[in-house]
């Protein structure tokens, strides 16, 4: 360059002397030429030293293999190089221009710590042993553009830095390698267009944040690797998790992806219930405001299950111990497990408060078997919001958990052993949680063992509770399928009170379409109140079943069960055992109020409204069509039964209480039955005392015996058109009545 501007000017020093008038003008020139030449030359200086300073295989070696960058600036490397680089400066920056750095097994390809300001870039780094770039203690670091192969520990270790940018990296091993990115003790940190596959993950994560805050990570697939924890390895730890945040505050995730992985955990965790062992795809532990948008955790594949040890848990997105997240979008779909396990979730909250899931999906997710082990719980859940002990006002909305299934519930199953065998769409437990506008459909159990059930959405131990609007409908298989179950199924008996769900439906389940009470007698400390209101519940029972659209057994003393304006139709089917359309049995205080129930069917006995052994309730303004025996039927001891300003229309009985039951301080009173087979009202119960229960106002029009009542006083009773009174004693001791209008 020099040489070439010397000839220019001495060209044109030569074309001013031609023209020049005087010896003294071309002084003057010549003299500014010198000046130019010398600006050109200092000039020509500043640009070397500005120039990236060459990294090449024979400098590396003799530096003796490690080389260290102590001045800073820009490097490059100017061809494929053997060794290590020590960054001993600020703001430096290695072009690695398209060549590979091969750390040919030393702990570190890049190592920096202690300074700031580091960009590397536009290369492939592999064969570490630790790390490919190991940073430690350094703000402004910026790492893009590269390709990490064959790095035996991690892909990147970013440890106790700030404003950290990693994009645009692919990590892949082959089988071998723990992390891809590890963020240890790091702050504000962007992440983007990471892809990690290959890694044979043990000891830690392939994506790992410990105690890192405020970070956007967006765009990243962890995908294809494997998963083989190390001993001891707990669901708190990262080494059980394909990506995993442990004690981050503010971690923003954006379309991470951890699919397509294989979960083969041989390994329990021996000091924990006589060895545990857990995975995840994604996992949050002790984490606070944190976020994932379009997230997914799908097509994951545990292929050891509960073999190593019973006490199994897969989950393939979990929360411990976390609050204030927010959750939208996230897809936990066709998860399985190819051997028997005891637990396999979609997404779970474990302990977590104050937090939302909106439009995630848990579907498909399968298990060949449930395992069966005396005293476990073994189960299949989309999404399953848990307390041990802890977990209060979550949201779960707009969420779908459907089509999730087990094919096997396992034999061996008892009340005895107490281990059940559940699949659940969707199952809540603690306090104060929301359910709205989501779906739990199509969940199933492929055979029928005994102590096993199917749960569309399973409201366990919840306190406080709120399900709206929202569907429960074609969950089969097991002993026994629900749409919708409030029950206190839970470890510990924890139990849950003051539930509350409206304007959901609950159709073509295998047994019930809503169920609340307790599975056996009522404990003393349990209680449950709960309000059903505006709900539909259509063709519940299907096959050889018992079945009820709503059922209410065993709720506890001196609790209150309302419900109220819901439909219930076509319960049962010519092949049910029993069908009822509303069922309640061993209660108090539960109140029957402006329902629809209809056409129920079955094979034995198939009632509208059935109260058994209940005390202190109401039926009121309901109506009861065409229902296979009775519209509405009291067995058993009944107390202070009020029924109101009810119909019953074409059943075989309108309104029975049955032979053989009791009713004391029963009012039967403006109640209509209409077109009934056999009978409109039948009192045929044995009571401790006649006149006990009374029959005012009420109407029967066209039924095969208008009334068939007895041990009753009756007042203003009709039977159309012509109105007539009708009054049988039962008994020889009954006093003299006055007052009385038959009219």
């Amino acid at each position: 360059m020099k040489s070439t501007f010397i000839k220019v000017m001495a060209a044109v020093v030569l074309a001013t002397s031609l023209h020049a008038d005087s010896s003294k003008s071309l002084k003057k020139e010549l003299k500014s030429v010198h000046k130019k030449l010398d600006d050109i030359t200092k000039l020509e200086l500043r640009l070397n030293k500005m120039a990236p300073k060459p990294i090449t295989q024979k400098k590396i070696d003799e530096a003796g293999g490690t080389l260290v960058l102590n001045c800073s600036g820009d490097y490059c490397l100017t061809e494929n190089v053997t060794g290590a680089l020590l960054v001993h400066a600020d703001s430096v920056c290695i072009d690695l221009c398209c060549h590979t750095l091969n750390a040919d097994g030393r702990a570190n390809a890049i190592v920096a710590d202690g300074y700031q300001g580091l960009k590397v870039f536009d290369g492939r780094i592999t064969n570490s042993t630790s790390s490919a770039i190991s940073v430690n203690n350094y703000s402004a670091v910026e790492l893009f553009k590269l390709v990490l192969t064959d790095n035996l520990t991690n892909g990147l270790l970013l440890a106790n830095s700030t404003d950290v940018s990693v994009h645009d990296i692919d990590c892949i091993n082959d089988g071998a390698g723990e992390r891809a990115l590890w963020f240890d003790g790091c702050d504000n940190i962007v992440v983007n267009h990471v892809n990690a596959s290959g890694y044979l993950s043990t000891i830690g994560a392939v994506m790992q944040l410990d105690e890192c805050s405020s970070a956007l990570i967006e765009n990243v697939n962890v995908t294809d690797n494997r998963k083989t924890a190390a001993a001891d390895a707990n669901e708190y730890s990262a080494a059980t998790a394909f990506v995993s945040c442990i004690y981050c505050d503010g971690i923003d995730l954006v379309e991470v992806k951890a699919n397509n992985n294989i979960f083969e955990n041989s390994v329990p965790l021996a000091d924990q219930m006589n060895h545990w062992r857990t995975a995840e795809a994604i996992n949050f532990s002790f984490c606070t405001n944190c976020s994932l948008y379009r997230t997914e955790s799908c097509n994951n594949t545990d292929i050891v299950g509960s073999q190593s040890t019973p006490l199994t848990e897969d989950s393939m997105l979990s929360l411990h111990n976390c609050s204030g997240f927010m959750i939208r979008e996230h897809q936990s779909n066709n998860n399985s497990c190819t051997t028997a396990i005891s637990s396999l979730i979609g997404i779970a909250l474990f302990d977590t408060t104050e937090s939302i899931l909106d439009g995630c999906q848990a579907n498909a997710n399968s298990a060949d078997e449930l395992y069966v082990l005396p005293g476990v719980f073994a189960q299949l859940h989309g999404i399953w919001v848990a307390e041990f002990p802890g977990s209060r006002n979550c949201v779960v909305r707009n969420c779908q958990a459907n089509n999730n299934r087990v094919n096997l519930g396992g034999e061996g199953r008892s009340p005895e052993a107490f281990n059940p065998g559940i699949v659940a769409g969707i199952r809540m437990n603690g306090s104060g949680h929301v359910v709205d506008f989501c779906q739990a459909n199509n969940n199933t159990m492929g055979d029928y063992p005994e102590f096993t059930l199917v749960v569309g959405i399973l409201k366990s131990a919840d306190t406080n509770g709120v399900l709206s609007n929202s569907t429960a409908n074609d969950n089969t298989g097991s002993e026994t399928a629900y749409g919708i179950a409030l029950h206190p199924l839970d470890f510990g008996f924890v139990f849950g009170a003051n539930q509350v769900v409206r304007n959901c439906q609950a159709n073509f389940n295998g047994n019930y379409g809503i169920s609340t009470g307790l599975f056996s007698d009522p404990l003393p400390e349990f209680a449950l109140n709960v309000e059903i209101s505006d709900c539909v519940c259509l063709n519940n029972g299907i096959g050889p079943v018992d079945a009820a659209g709503i059922i209410v057994i065993n709720p506890g003393p001196d609790r209150s069960i309302l419900i109220k304006d819901c439909f219930i139709s076509d319960t049962g089917t010519s092949e049910a055992f029993s069908a009822v359309g509303i069922y309640v049995i061993t209660a108090t205080n539960v109140v029957i109020e402006d329902c629809n129930v209809f056409n129920t069917t079955a094979d034995e006995f198939a009632d509208g409204i059935v109260f058994d052994t209940v005390a202190d309730s109401k039926i009121i303004r309901t109506q009861v069509h065409g229902n296979q025996n009775s519209g509405i039927e009291l067995t058993g001891v009944n107390t202070n039964i009020m029924i109101l300003d009810s119909i019953a229309i074409d059943n075989n009985v309108g309104f029975s209480v049955a032979s053989g039951s009791t009713l004391e301080g029963g009012i039967i009173q403006g109640n209509r039955a209409l077109g009934n087979t056999t009978i409109g009202f039948e009192h045929a119960a044995v009571l401790p005392a006649p006149f006990d229960t009374s029959y005012q106002s009420n109407y029967a029009q066209d039924n095969g015996t208008n009334y068939s009542i007895s041990n009753v006083i009756q007042i203003h009773t009709y039977a159309i058109p012509t109105a007539t009174y009708v009054f049988s004693a039962g008994g020889t001791n009954f006093p003299t009545l006055t007052n009385i209008d038959a009219s």
